[in-house]
């Protein structure tokens, strides 16, 4: 990994012009971007429909959508041409998000079948991300390839819509809290976050693949080619440390029996509207699992992010499962004095984890890796298509709630035992390695 003393001299030259010039280009891209995002929303802002409780009410967001596209201010951008990498803080103010709501009292539904319906609108002030973003050589030019993004949310108003039953009038109600966990929000913050990475990486994008390596390194071929040579070899040994990290976590895995894993059972109270008469039925789902656990993988290049002073590296980047499915063998319904049963299978077709380990290199050549800590975290669960049987054509209606509802199972249940048992797996069953004072020592 060490640097060609020229190739070093000529990224140190090359940075400062560098440096100016990404600022400038990737401010111009906002400034464009800006002016787009007052054209009707795009499709990609859409969220995913909702289902989720809070203690006793059962409540379900639909139709969720940005009213703007979301153009961030840039705080910094620090480029690290040597390790393709750059630092950098942005915020996006006053996003817009509007949409509709169902909620009932799940306790009092067998006394007074009622629910609340109506349209809700949420302004957050700011959001903030800082951390970094790594890149890579593509053809001449340079392209994003993994992310490291830390977000807060803050000073988020809600405002609903309703019916006053006093005087028969659609009524607002406004809540404001300054933290994003203290709303209802905190259910979509992981798809939010997730777009508005998304929404950086299309703008880097524009920016890095408008460089050519000749232009950074002022004509020179002879350096270009260099650090092309150079950034291959640091690529594919960034990707080969997490490939052999992750194919020890494979063979726990499987090991272990992890492939496959149990999901809470699943009740709900739903309602279905013919002409006037609102009926009231209720579902429940049982002998549930997703799988496979065992298909997880490096989805792309990997990045590392060195620190002199604390003398440690970070290399970070995302995962994916190639097979995310969930199945209850198990379901049935009561409405109208009608019993269908069945099962429901939900596979997920777009899912993406951000993996990011710090520790020091020991050893290049045996890619011996002291871990001082980890993050595995889930950003993206989307895409995802429920098939179930049982239902007939009487109750097709029946099939947008049950997709719902495992939604919300995917986004809440799925995710933290997904998380848990990678995090599990690697602190107390990877066999390479030891734990000493805190630290994993990934051994050859």
């Amino acid at each position: 990994l060490e640097l060609d003393p020229e190739l070093a001299e000529g990224i140190e030259a090359a940075t400062p012009e560098f440096a100016s010039s990404l600022k400038r280009r990737f401010t111009n891209v906002g400034v464009s971007q800006l002016i787009r995002s007052h054209k009707p929303a795009l499709p990609f802002k859409k969220f995913d429909d909702i289902y989720f409780r809070e203690q006793n009410n059962q409540v379900t967001l639909k139709s969720i959508v940005m009213q703007k596209f979301p153009v961030a201010r840039l705080n910094e951008i620090v480029p690290n041409l040597s390790e393709k990498f750059v630092r950098l803080s942005a915020d996006w103010y006053n996003i817009v998000l509007t949409g509709s709501y169902e909620t009932s009292n799940i306790s009092q539904i067998s006394l007074l079948p009622v629910h609340n319906v109506g349209k809700i609108e949420v302004v957050i002030e700011n959001v903030r991300t800082t951390g970094l973003a790594g890149f890579t050589v593509r053809g001449d030019a340079l392209a994003t390839t993994s992310f490291d993004l830390d977000f807060i949310a803050s000073n988020v108003t809600l405002q609903v819509e309703y019916m006053d039953t006093d005087t028969k009038a659609v009524t607002f109600s406004t809540l404001s809290k300054r933290n994003i966990d203290d709303t209802i929000l905190k259910y979509i913050k992981r798809d939010l976050y997730w777009r508005l990475q998304e929404s950086l990486r299309e703008r880097l994008d524009r920016v890095l693949l408008d460089f050519s390596l000749v232009e950074i390194f002022n004509e020179n071929l002879e350096l270009s080619e260099k650090y092309r040579a150079r950034g291959a070899e640091l690529d594919d040994f960034i990707n080969k440390l997490i490939d052999k990290l992750l194919l020890s976590i494979r063979d726990q895995i499987l090991l272990g029996g992890y492939s496959e894993l149990a999901i809470p059972d699943f009740t709900a109270d739903f309602s279905h509207k013919i002409g006037l008469i609102t009926f009231w039925g209720g579902f429940a789902a049982e002998k549930g699992f997703f799988r496979n656990t065992a298909t997880i993988k490096r989805t792309g290049q990997f990045s590392l992010a060195s620190d002199d002073e604390l003398d440690e590296v970070t290399i970070f980047g995302a995962l994916g499962l190639d097979e995310l499915v969930a199945r209850y063998d198990h379901w049935h319904a009561k409405i109208w004095n009608i019993g269908p049963s069945g099962n429901v299978r939900a596979s997920c077709n777009s899912n993406s984890i951000k993996f990011k380990v710090v520790g020091t290199i020991n050893d290049i050549l045996a890619m011996n890796f002291t871990i001082r800590e980890y993050d595995v975290k889930i950003v993206q669960l989307e895409n995802i298509e429920v098939k179930a049987t049982g239902l007939g054509f009487a109750l097709n209606w029946l099939l947008s709630h049950i997709a719902t509802w495992l939604t919300g199972i995917f986004k809440q249940d799925i995710i933290e035992i997904l998380e848990k048992t990678i995090k599990d797996i690697i602190e107390t069953k990877l066999p390479d390695g030891v734990f000493v004072n805190g630290r994993y020592l990934l051994l050859k």
